[in-house]
């Protein structure tokens, strides 16, 4: 599967065709395994004419990865469905679902059948039941999932209709387009204008269609006549491949009106079904995030379930960005050589107060609240009713703060929040809020209320909206920019008003001004309030916290707090002087031996820390990481290593012999400019062995757990630091790693559970032994047994039966039979 996979690599190249990659994707076989309907793309057929209808359906049944869109409505002479076509000439319904009956009789693939239908559920269903195809629809659950294709073969559910009318009733035999298709915009341009690219449930939803290949978006004469010559036509692919790349979703269902067209899009559906790609999902708590953009791809905008296409001699570093968000891990290094594995990103936020450079309360003072001593001359203070002390700008006045660069906002990200409170509205008025004094590209800075709309930029780098502000009440304004992904937003009232991406970063100098900017006439006349000012993008959700209620204490007690923990760093400072003094009065005498430092860690993930303590884990391609993985469970099992002609054959055994030397070579040569990062380890080859020298010396936990399995001395508590951090390489693909992690997974458990068994541990340690061992293996009835003897005594009794419920469900499913205990009787039973 792997040399299959490996195949199947070889991209189409932009406007150079590549006819032997292409082929060699055709006749790559298509691996069906987790293959979500949500990753599959299907040709859709779209005619206006009887005609064109007429000759898709009398082929039909030769197709590969078809579909049908529709426009339904029942006849009123007899109450017959038909299909409406444009040349006014009427087609019975009933033949188009002959024709697919005999298509899901005769093939074993899944059928998209899209309908603009708006009348009653009850004739659309009678139609189908009558040629024995309601038995066929797939109803989609209340968990809203998407199956696998193989799960709905096998279940006879190959009949998935969309209904496209926007007047449609729901039933539960159609799904909503709007609320499961996204539909790709016909401009691409339009994808990075905003929010309402988005649409309907906007990245939410699972699936996408492309309609560019349609009348009048496509010239049909441009179709060469052999459908198979798709290298021919490089805007298929590549604007497919671009379409994918933007959005993190696959083009599922690809419409097109022309049947001379159709041949060379079914074959572009077979090329993206058999494309290398990788897919994942990013949360936070538990719940998926939206809205993210990607370094590797600054136009791409994604749900966090995402997925790209892996492209040839295009090995990225795949890292989300989302305002106000880290991620972990920051990054997964990709190959394209190499199939993409299921990736997950987990996302934190940072405190509030976190990258605040200033606050201005505009009490009385234009002092800093973050530095105090950035205190600054003049302003006229008068009392809101609702605010109580702002700071009021007319006539032309403005004020000067501190040079932009004080705030640490320039070439950076940062994020504004002020209140304001204009006095008039006059037609073609801008007030500047605030601001710089330069009218220069990318330095001068304003965010503005222009003709009664909020407006903020870097002069000739701007955004809008155009939602209308009016005078003499409140706002809360936030503008905000990532440089991460270029993009510029406006909060008004914790809502996102405006926002767009690719914004090279603001650059300009000069003070920060209150009331004026770029060297216009637009000074505000009205009240500021509570200026801060991050520099960081805050997330949406934090802006809409700073929005609801006040932040003025963030700061408050700092100085007390920062003189704190200078008292607290000297006085531990003072502390580990005499330490280090002490330590090197006892060793005096002791051989000078050099410390060893750095980190293997192959629980809960691969990750290297060098001698400096960095982590250099994404410097480690998949290939790299293979062979350095290969040659640490040798060298540790065996010194001497790997003999040369076992670990060729393992890893360049599927190549031609004449390539083995070559790529063996440039694969090693890559291993050891990575372990340059790590002074104790070198990769040696002596005697016909490859090993890696000095990697006993640095601390790797699989040396360790390797060690306390052959030790009869061992107790579960040696082992529980180890086990928490998670299961052993989780992200594995390789062959031979699977069987390596297989076999060393069972030595572990086995080694648990005979120290399970001898019940000489801490009921903690027990606990979490049991549920590592389950982990493993979910059917494990010892470590079950355990688990729940451990739970019972601990007083949960209602988790353990939970628990217990579970395993059962589990047990029914995959031996089709009921587990022989229930939950009484098996914790009398005997484990020992």
């Amino acid at each position: 599967m792997n040399e299959m996979n490996d195949y199947c690599t070889h991209r189409y190249r932009r406007f150079v065709p590549t006819v032997c990659a292409i082929v060699c994707m055709l006749f790559c076989r298509l691996d069906l395994k987790a293959n979500n309907i949500t990753r599959y793309s299907f040709a859709i057929g779209e005619f206006s004419t009887r005609v064109g209808l007429n000759d898709y359906l009398e082929s039909l049944v030769k197709m590969q990865n078809p579909g049908l869109s529709l426009s339904l409505q029942i006849k009123a002479t007899n109450g017959a469905m038909h299909v409406v076509m444009q040349d006014s000439i009427e087609m019975p319904f009933s033949k188009v679902l002959r024709e697919i009956d005999s298509y899901l009789t005769q093939r074993s693939m899944i059928f998209p059948l899209f309908i603009d239908y708006d009348g009653n559920e009850e004739s659309f269903v009678g139609a189908l039941e009558e040629y024995g195809l309601l038995d066929q629809v797939f109803v989609l659950p209340d968990d809203g999932v998407w199956p696998d294709i193989d799960d709905l073969i096998r279940n006879k559910r190959k009949l998935i209709v969309f209904n496209t009318s926007n007047n449609a009733v729901a039933s539960r035999f159609w799904a909503n387009f709007n609320k499961h298709v996204y539909e790709y915009p016909l401009r691409t341009s339009v994808i990075r204008k905003g929010e309402s690219v988005w649409n309907g449930n906007g990245q939410t939803q699972r699936f996408m269609s492309l309609k560019s290949f349609t009348r009048p978006f496509l010239n049909t004469n441009s179709f060469n006549d052999d459908s198979y010559n798709i290298n021919t036509n490089a805007y298929l692919l590549e604007h497919s491949l671009e379409c994918w790349e933007r959005t993190g979703k696959v083009p599922n269902f690809i419409f097109f009106s022309d049947n001379r067209s159709g041949g060379q899009i079914r074959r572009l559906t077979e090329l993206l079904n058999k494309y290398p790609r990788t897919h994942g999902i990013v949360t936070f708590n538990g719940a998926v995030l939206s809205q993210l953009s990607w370094k590797h791809n600054k136009q791409s905008l994604t749900h966090g379930m995402f997925t790209f296409p892996l492209q040839e001699n295009a090995d990225i570093s795949l890292t989300p960005v989302k305002s106000g968000y880290q991620f972990s891990p920051k990054q997964f290094p990709l190959r394209a050589d190499v199939p993409g594995p299921h990736l997950e990103f987990v996302g934190k936020q940072s405190e509030i107060n976190k990258g605040i450079s200033a606050y201005y309360k505009f009490d009385n003072t234009l002092k800093n609240a973050v530095l105090p001593f950035q205190e600054h001359e003049g302003g006229v203070f008068v009392n809101d009713p609702e605010r109580g002390k702002v700071l009021k700008l007319e006539n032309r006045s403005f004020l000067e703060l501190d040079d932009v660069e004080k705030y640490k906002i320039v070439n950076s990200s940062f994020t504004i929040s002020i209140y304001v409170k204009f006095s008039s509205q006059e037609d073609h008025e801008d007030y500047c809020i605030l601001g710089s004094n330069t009218n220069l590209y990318r330095k001068g800075l304003h965010i503005n209320i222009r003709e009664g709309k909020p407006y903020f930029g870097f002069y000739t780098n701007d955004i809008s909206s155009s939602d209308i502000l009016h005078p003499s009440r409140w706002y809360h304004i936030v503008a905000r920019y990532n440089v991460e992904n270029g993009e510029q937003s406006i909060f008004v009232d914790g809502k996102k008003v405006g926002v767009s991406w690719n914004h090279p970063s603001f650059i300009g100098g000069g003070p920060l001004l209150l009331g004026h900017g770029i060297q216009q006439e637009n000074y505000i006349d009205g009240l500021l309030d509570d200026l801060y000012i991050w520099n960081r993008a805050l997330s949406d959700e934090e802006i809409e916290v700073v929005s609801i209620r006040s932040i003025e204490n963030i700061n408050q007690g700092k100085w007390i707090k920062i003189t704190v923990v200078v008292l607290l760093a000297l006085l531990l400072g003072t502390v580990l002087f005499i330490g280090i003094v002490q330590k090197r009065l006892s060793t005096k005498n002791s051989s000078d031996v050099p410390e060893v430092t750095g980190s293997i860690h192959l629980f809960g993930g691969f990750k290297v820390h060098n001698t400096t303590g960095e982590d250099i884990t994404p410097i480690f391609t998949p290939k790299n990481r293979e062979l350095f993985l290969l040659l640490l469970f040798h060298t540790i099992k065996n010194p001497k290593g790997i003999a040369k002609d076992e670990l060729t054959q393992i890893l360049w055994g599927n190549l031609a012999r004449s390539k083995i030397s070559n790529n063996r070579s440039v694969s090693f040569n890559r291993l050891k400019k990575v372990l340059r990062h790590f002074d104790e380890i070198n990769v040696v080859f002596e005697n016909n062995f490859w090993k890696l020298d000095g990697v006993l010396a640095v601390p790797c936990d699989y040396k360790e757990v390797f060690s306390l399995i052959q030790n009869d001395d061992a107790s579960l508590h040696h082992f529980i630091p180890y086990i928490k951090k998670g299961k052993f390489l989780p992200e594995i693909q390789k062959e031979w790693l699977l069987d390596f992690r297989a076999a060393f997974n069972f030595e572990l458990m086995d080694k648990l559970l005979f120290l399970i068994k001898k019940n000489e541990d801490e009921p903690e340690d027990i606990y979490l032994a049991c549920h590592y061992v389950l982990e493993l293996d979910d059917q494990n009835e010892t470590a079950l047994f355990y688990l729940m003897r451990n739970m019972l005594h601990s007083g949960g009794s209602n988790k353990a039966r939970f628990i217990f419920d579970k395993f059962c469900k589990t047990y029914r499913l995959i031996n089709a039979s009921d587990f022989p205990y229930d939950f009484d009787s098996f914790v009398q039973a005997d484990y020992s």
